[in-house]
């Protein structure tokens, strides 16, 4: 037995399985690779960058329980989910709230606008006392099934908008046919498309 090329093997692999391990940073921003929803543990489905006109925006997650690699699963899988942004720049946080309604106007089926509005409103009267986000400042929107969309800001909890609608409604942002962002959209489904090894 070679001990020699064992030995560098089990080094090779101990060293890989502490890649995987560690978070993923996307600019700026860090991502652990498990978050706890509900009791839940969830895993990093995906993560990348938010870019408007070539600035870039705010990085954000998906956390889910089990892997999600087609747009159809998003709204199919059960179970919480999370979606985590943290700011790469200076947001106006009231001028995001409105972009991701808009956003979600122009994707939504029109059957499906009517459940979305309540949570429209309150999500923005959440950015709207906000004001802003700084950079490195971080919000997260958690599906709950029998709860709702609960809303935390800098990992507070700040509002929970009732019912399974909402965030379903704030999904078609990210991966409706028209997205905020393509790339992003991709980023969100596929590991390495946006993120990488800290």
């Amino acid at each position: 037995m070679d001990w020699k090329k064992l030995l560098l093997a089990t080094a090779l692999a101990a060293s890989a399985l502490a890649a995987l391990a560690e978070p993923r940073r996307v600019e700026s921003a860090v991502f652990e690779l498990q978050q706890t929803v509900a009791g839940q543990p969830l895993q990093l489905n995906g993560a990348g960058v938010r870019k408007k006109l070539f600035i870039k925006v705010y990085a954000a997650a998906l956390y889910t329980p089990k892997p999600i690699r087609q747009v159809a699963q998003v709204w199919d899988s059960p179970g919480p989910k999370r979606l985590r942004v943290v700011a790469l720049r200076e947001i106006d946080a009231s001028s995001l709230g409105k972009a991701m309604s808009q956003t979600m106007s122009d994707n939504l089926p029109k059957e499906r606008m009517g459940p979305c509005i309540p949570g429209l409103i309150k999500l923005g009267d959440v950015f709207a006392e906000k004001k802003r986000l700084a950079a490195g400042e971080s919000f997260s929107l958690d599906d709950i099934p029998g709860q709702g969309t609960v809303v935390s800001i800098n990992e507070q909890q700040v509002a929970v908008i009732e019912g399974s609608a909402f965030f379903g409604c704030l999904m078609y942002n990210y991966f409706g046919e028209r997205p905020a962002d393509a790339a992003l959209k991709q980023a969100l489904l596929e590991p390495d498309a946006g993120a990488t090894a800290k």
